[in-house]
């Protein structure tokens, strides 16, 4: 299977149509659903779509639109439009588009763990050329810096999940060399998503913010509005006067 940076990087299943293929069931919406979930599964399919529009859109510009221009035009356009920026972001929206087919596999009782490590395969590769495209590039300004980390943080992402449906699959296998290999795919599935966290973290604490950092104020002081119902001992009852209580204690003796 081909993978060049210029070329066709939709998968085979969803360019092809082909009905026998779990992933291209996955796409068109394969299975039986109701209610919620048919909704849900049509706003995903919605997405995927709308994710392949986009980077055949940045395709094109990087196959048709760059080579028409001339080397001064090109070296004079902002950073946020090289080819490199144009390339990552076209791998970006394929990546996702398979993050949220992957995300359907999950839910669906249909997806085999071979389909969930296809789909989980197919994005490190998206992500890993995407992030080949755009970590040497100039970005000096916010927003740029802040997209590497993004692709940076995805990738990692998507190289745990990739691990983990391996290390399931070859957890199957009946061997001793595969239940070690099992254990090895697990082990570094489980420090990728470690690492996803903090390369996360370094994308959201990184600037511009959208998310809010200030300390939560402090809460209004109400009075306390329920109060215990009183209630009152009843009187004492005839049987626990004096006299009765000593007779049942010489009883007892």
């Amino acid at each position: 299977m081909g993978w060049e940076a210029g070329g066709s990087r939709t998968s085979p299943a969803v360019s092809s149509g082909n009905k026998e293929d779990p992933v291209s069931e996955l796409a068109s919406g394969g299975g039986e659903a109701t209610g919620t979930t048919t909704t849900m599964a049509v706003s995903r399919r919605a997405s995927v779509d709308i994710f392949l529009k986009a980077a055949g859109y940045l395709d094109c510009a990087v196959r048709h639109v760059f080579p028409q221009l001339s080397a001064e035009m090109r070296r004079n356009l902002p950073v946020d439009l090289a080819e490199g920026v144009i390339r990552a972001l076209s791998l970006q929206a394929l990546g996702q588009g398979v993050d949220i087919q992957l995300g359907m596999a999950i839910d669906s009782a249909k997806a085999t763990l071979a389909v969930k490590r296809r789909l989980a395969c197919e994005m490190v590769k998206y992500w890993q050329q995407a992030q080949d495209n755009i970590m040497n590039l100039p970005l000096s300004n916010g927003w740029g810096e802040k997209h590497q980390l993004f692709v940076k943080w995805k990738y990692v992402e998507a190289k745990a999940a990739a691990y983990y449906y391996h290390g399931l699959i070859l957890d199957e296998g009946n061997t001793e060399k595969s239940h070690g290999m099992a254990i090895a795919a697990l082990q570094a599935a489980d420090e990728y998503l470690k690492e996803s966290k903090k390369a996360c973290e370094a994308f959201n604490m990184a600037p511009p913010q959208s998310r809010i950092m200030e300390t939560a104020p402090t809460l209004p002081d109400f009075a306390l509005a329920l109060k215990p119902d009183e209630y009152q001992l009843p009187p004492v009852h005839s049987c626990w006067s004096g006299e009765n209580t000593n007779s049942v204690e010489l009883g007892a003796k």
